[in-house]
Protein backbone atom coordinates (compact mmCIF):
# COMPACT_ATOMS: atom_id res chain seq x y z
CA UNK A 1 0.00 0.00 0.00
CA UNK A 2 1.44 3.50 -0.42
CA UNK A 3 2.78 5.61 2.27
CA UNK A 4 -0.23 7.60 3.75
CA UNK A 5 -3.18 5.87 1.72
CA UNK A 6 -5.89 4.77 3.56
CA UNK A 7 -6.21 1.13 3.58
CA UNK A 8 -9.66 0.03 1.49
CA UNK A 9 -11.64 -0.48 4.71
CA UNK A 10 -10.73 2.40 5.64
CA UNK A 11 -12.28 4.60 3.17
CA UNK A 12 -16.41 5.45 2.95
CA UNK A 13 -18.56 3.92 0.22
CA UNK A 14 -19.17 8.13 -1.07
CA UNK A 15 -15.21 8.46 -1.13
CA UNK A 16 -14.86 5.10 -3.42
CA UNK A 17 -17.50 6.36 -5.50
CA UNK A 18 -16.61 9.77 -6.13
CA UNK A 19 -12.90 8.11 -6.93
CA UNK A 20 -15.07 5.71 -9.56
CA UNK A 21 -16.94 8.69 -11.09
CA UNK A 22 -13.41 10.60 -11.39
CA UNK A 23 -11.96 7.71 -13.51
CA UNK A 24 -14.93 7.71 -15.38
CA UNK A 25 -15.55 10.84 -16.22
CA UNK A 26 -11.82 11.71 -16.76
CA UNK A 27 -11.99 8.62 -19.46
CA UNK A 28 -14.85 9.82 -21.18
CA UNK A 29 -13.48 13.68 -21.28
CA UNK A 30 -10.10 12.31 -22.47
CA UNK A 31 -12.41 10.65 -25.36
CA UNK A 32 -13.88 13.92 -26.03
CA UNK A 33 -11.11 15.79 -26.04
CA UNK A 34 -9.24 13.71 -29.02
CA UNK A 35 -12.58 15.11 -30.70
CA UNK A 36 -12.15 18.66 -29.52
CA UNK A 37 -14.83 18.35 -27.62
CA UNK A 38 -16.43 19.08 -23.84
CA UNK A 39 -18.95 17.29 -22.21
CA UNK A 40 -20.96 20.86 -22.39
CA UNK A 41 -20.08 20.59 -25.99
CA UNK A 42 -21.57 16.91 -26.19
CA UNK A 43 -24.72 17.79 -24.72
CA UNK A 44 -25.53 20.03 -26.62
CA UNK A 45 -24.89 17.64 -29.78
CA UNK A 46 -26.82 15.10 -27.95
CA UNK A 47 -29.58 17.34 -27.21
CA UNK A 48 -30.14 18.24 -30.70
CA UNK A 49 -31.11 14.85 -31.98
CA UNK A 50 -34.00 15.35 -29.90
CA UNK A 51 -35.08 18.71 -30.51
CA UNK A 52 -33.35 19.75 -33.88
CA UNK A 53 -34.48 23.16 -35.15
CA UNK A 54 -34.74 24.69 -31.63
CA UNK A 55 -33.66 28.41 -30.14
CA UNK A 56 -30.16 28.51 -28.19
CA UNK A 57 -32.51 29.27 -25.22
CA UNK A 58 -34.54 26.68 -25.18
CA UNK A 59 -31.63 24.43 -26.17
CA UNK A 60 -29.55 26.20 -22.68
CA UNK A 61 -32.45 24.55 -20.97
CA UNK A 62 -32.75 21.36 -22.48
CA UNK A 63 -29.17 20.51 -21.19
CA UNK A 64 -29.19 23.14 -17.99
CA UNK A 65 -27.03 25.60 -18.80
CA UNK A 66 -26.89 29.46 -18.52
CA UNK A 67 -28.13 30.63 -21.66
CA UNK A 68 -25.47 33.32 -21.66
CA UNK A 69 -23.14 30.31 -21.81
CA UNK A 70 -24.22 28.69 -25.17
CA UNK A 71 -22.98 30.98 -27.67
CA UNK A 72 -19.34 30.03 -27.80
CA UNK A 73 -20.03 26.35 -27.38
CA UNK A 74 -22.39 27.00 -30.76
CA UNK A 75 -19.86 28.68 -31.92
CA UNK A 76 -17.55 25.96 -31.56
CA UNK A 77 -19.74 23.00 -33.25
CA UNK A 78 -20.62 25.32 -35.83
CA UNK A 79 -16.78 26.23 -36.62
CA UNK A 80 -16.48 22.41 -36.59
CA UNK A 81 -19.53 21.88 -39.17
CA UNK A 82 -21.64 19.91 -36.54
CA UNK A 83 -24.52 22.46 -36.05
CA UNK A 84 -25.75 25.43 -38.44
CA UNK A 85 -27.76 28.28 -37.27
CA UNK A 86 -30.70 30.00 -38.93
CA UNK A 87 -32.37 32.69 -38.72
CA UNK A 88 -36.02 32.08 -37.93
CA UNK A 89 -38.49 33.27 -41.03
CA UNK A 90 -40.76 36.66 -39.39
CA UNK A 91 -38.12 36.85 -36.38
CA UNK A 92 -35.01 38.01 -37.15
CA UNK A 93 -33.53 38.21 -33.63
CA UNK A 94 -34.23 33.86 -33.24
CA UNK A 95 -32.25 31.18 -34.61
CA UNK A 96 -33.02 27.79 -35.54
CA UNK A 97 -30.58 25.41 -34.35
CA UNK A 98 -29.64 22.41 -36.41
CA UNK A 99 -27.32 19.37 -36.46
CA UNK A 100 -25.63 19.25 -39.78
CA UNK A 101 -25.05 15.48 -40.95
CA UNK A 102 -21.55 15.94 -40.13
CA UNK A 103 -22.80 16.12 -36.68
CA UNK A 104 -25.01 13.84 -36.55
CA UNK A 105 -22.07 11.23 -37.77
CA UNK A 106 -19.88 12.84 -34.95
CA UNK A 107 -23.06 11.68 -31.81
CA UNK A 108 -23.32 8.29 -33.41
CA UNK A 109 -19.56 8.20 -33.08
CA UNK A 110 -19.15 9.16 -29.52
CA UNK A 111 -22.13 7.22 -28.51
CA UNK A 112 -20.57 3.99 -29.30
CA UNK A 113 -17.26 5.81 -28.04
CA UNK A 114 -19.01 6.13 -25.03
CA UNK A 115 -20.53 2.55 -24.90
CA UNK A 116 -17.36 0.87 -25.22
CA UNK A 117 -15.56 2.73 -22.30
CA UNK A 118 -18.31 1.97 -20.43
CA UNK A 119 -18.21 -1.90 -21.32
CA UNK A 120 -14.59 -1.43 -20.29
CA UNK A 121 -14.95 0.05 -17.28
CA UNK A 122 -17.67 -2.05 -15.77
CA UNK A 123 -15.88 -5.53 -18.04
CA UNK A 124 -15.12 -6.73 -14.32
CA UNK A 125 -18.86 -6.92 -13.18
CA UNK A 126 -21.72 -9.16 -14.12
CA UNK A 127 -24.81 -7.78 -16.25
CA UNK A 128 -26.41 -8.68 -12.89
CA UNK A 129 -24.16 -6.38 -10.81
CA UNK A 130 -24.24 -3.41 -13.16
CA UNK A 131 -28.10 -3.62 -13.08
CA UNK A 132 -28.28 -3.68 -9.65
CA UNK A 133 -25.56 -0.32 -9.13
CA UNK A 134 -27.50 1.15 -11.80
CA UNK A 135 -31.02 0.80 -9.90
CA UNK A 136 -29.05 1.83 -6.62
CA UNK A 137 -27.70 4.90 -7.92
CA UNK A 138 -30.81 6.30 -9.81
CA UNK A 139 -31.94 5.62 -6.29
CA UNK A 140 -29.38 7.33 -4.51
CA UNK A 141 -29.66 10.13 -7.22
CA UNK A 142 -33.54 10.54 -6.17
CA UNK A 143 -34.75 10.00 -9.59
CA UNK A 144 -35.63 6.40 -9.09
CA UNK A 145 -39.39 8.35 -8.30
CA UNK A 146 -39.75 9.68 -11.37
CA UNK A 147 -41.36 7.57 -14.22
CA UNK A 148 -38.82 7.70 -16.51
CA UNK A 149 -36.39 6.35 -14.06
CA UNK A 150 -39.24 3.63 -13.29
CA UNK A 151 -39.69 3.16 -16.92
CA UNK A 152 -35.57 2.38 -17.01
CA UNK A 153 -35.82 0.07 -14.28
CA UNK A 154 -38.29 -1.93 -15.52
CA UNK A 155 -36.61 -2.13 -19.62
CA UNK A 156 -34.23 -4.92 -20.36
CA UNK A 157 -31.10 -3.87 -19.27
CA UNK A 158 -28.31 -3.87 -21.85
CA UNK A 159 -26.01 -6.68 -22.32
CA UNK A 160 -21.92 -5.89 -21.84
CA UNK A 161 -20.96 -9.20 -23.53
CA UNK A 162 -22.57 -7.73 -26.62
CA UNK A 163 -20.92 -4.15 -27.26
CA UNK A 164 -23.17 -3.41 -30.00
CA UNK A 165 -26.56 -3.19 -27.58
CA UNK A 166 -24.81 -2.09 -24.76
CA UNK A 167 -27.45 0.84 -24.45
CA UNK A 168 -29.75 2.77 -26.51
CA UNK A 169 -30.02 6.91 -26.97
CA UNK A 170 -32.33 7.80 -24.01
CA UNK A 171 -30.46 5.01 -20.97
CA UNK A 172 -26.81 6.33 -21.69
CA UNK A 173 -25.77 7.80 -18.79
CA UNK A 174 -23.08 10.14 -20.01
CA UNK A 175 -25.64 11.75 -22.25
CA UNK A 176 -26.11 14.93 -20.20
Amino acid sequence: MPKGALPPAEQGTSFLLAQCGAEVRKRWAKMLGDHELTPHHFGVLQALLHVDGTSSKQLSAAIGIDPRNAPPLLDHLESQGLLERMEVPGDRRRQSISLTDEGRETVECLQRASRELEADYFARLSVKEVTTLRALLLRLGERAGSPEARAMLAAPQPSFEEPAAVLDDAEHPFLY
